[in-house]
């Protein structure tokens, strides 16, 4: 048996994948390419046409994946992307990698294959040389012939074990085996990734799993770890009231896609908020409470401005967290109006 690395990526963000391309992928050690022909490994639109195809190289060297950056400009994590070409970034289990809009975790996993079987070559005793042969035809000098003594304990009948593993090796149920085992790495790389996202609760992702409801009977959003979320998947404890893993993997990307596109509606309504409490009008009439406090004979129009110059320096100033407050909660407010909307 010998011991062979897989890497998987997973789309974290499935909602671009509105315009066509696979949600993972899978390579083996000869590598690949990611990008947007079908002369890629693993095609992935780019929903703003804004990518050179091909995005990216993997490679496998030394023991480990390598993502070449062709073009240049592919964040990892949180680190800054560095727009330089051909660079060559050590992938690692777990990181997230920023390709255009899309952010892609990798997953490594260590399997054990079978080794190919070689031939053993058979070895020959050689005496002494003979002349030199020429033949006209051809117009060369022939290498001297022979003279071989065997002896018959050097005469070996072929190898037939060999030949039966290698036919092994290349029959249906081999090949069975192997796709068999692709699909469950697949799997378990598409759990944990699902997982991973269900469980954030950044700023993004903190209104995803909220459902109005008090059972959640999908096991990917209860917030478990992966080995806890399987064994609820396929465990023989799995309550009547929890999906089947086809249906709990479905259900829970378009939520993913739903609370893509809520969240869009929401920050468009939440931005049209404060974009109307700075306008022109909405200010001016805020200001009027705080001209008791202004001269009789100041201009107008010069009080005006000097108070908008003051509330953006306040508005901006380390003490005040009221702006970015209001656009949360009219985003919020918004988010579980359209949710409700959407349950009917």
């Amino acid at each position: 048996m010998e011991e062979h690395t897989f890497l998987t990526f997973v789309v974290m963000n499935t909602r671009l994948l509105k315009t066509g391309g696979a949600a993972s992928h899978q390579f083996k050690q000869e590598g690949g390419y990611i990008g947007n022909d079908e002369s890629c490994h693993w095609v992935l639109p780019d929903p703003n046409n804004a990518l050179i195809t091909p995005y990216c190289q993997i490679k496998f060297q030394n023991g480990q994946y390598h993502l070449v950056d062709i073009q240049g400009g592919i964040g990892v994590n949180e680190q800054d992307p560095q727009f330089e070409q051909n660079k060559a970034i050590i992938v690692h289990n777990g990181d997230v990698f920023r390709i255009g809009s899309y952010q892609l975790k990798a997953h490594l996993k260590v399997v054990e294959v079978e080794m190919e079987q070689s031939y053993k070559s058979m070895n020959e005793s050689v005496e002494k040389d003979s002349p030199h042969t020429y033949i006209p035809q051809l117009d060369i000098d022939l290498p001297p012939s022979m003279d071989v003594s065997v002896s018959s304990s050097e005469i070996t009948k072929p190898r037939i074990e060999p030949e039966a593993n290698k036919e092994k090796d290349m029959s249906p149920t081999s090949d069975l085996l192997r796709s068999e085992q692709s699909e469950v790495e697949s799997l378990k790389a598409s759990i944990e990734g699902l997982v991973s996202i269900h469980s954030r609760q950044d700023s993004y992702f903190h209104l995803l799993n909220r459902s109005f409801q008090p059972i959640q009977d999908n096991p990917l959003q209860m917030g478990l770890s992966v080995n806890e979320t399987e064994k609820l998947m396929f465990g023989q404890n799995k309550s009547l009231f929890h999906l089947d893993p086809a249906q709990a993997i479905s259900t829970s990307l378009q939520s993913i896609e739903n609370h893509s596109e809520r969240m869009h509606q929401s920050t468009t309504i939440a931005l049209k908020y404060i974009l109307n409490e700075l306008s022109p009008d909405v200010l001016l009439k805020r200001f009027q409470t705080y001209k008791k406090n202004a001269p009789d004979n100041v201009d107008s129009d010069a009080w005006a401005w000097k108070m908008y110059q003051s509330y953006f320096s306040e508005l901006t100033s380390g003490r005040q967290k009221g702006f970015e407050k209001q656009f949360w909660e009219v985003l919020e407010r918004s988010y579980d109006s359209i949710q409700r909307q959407d349950k009917g």
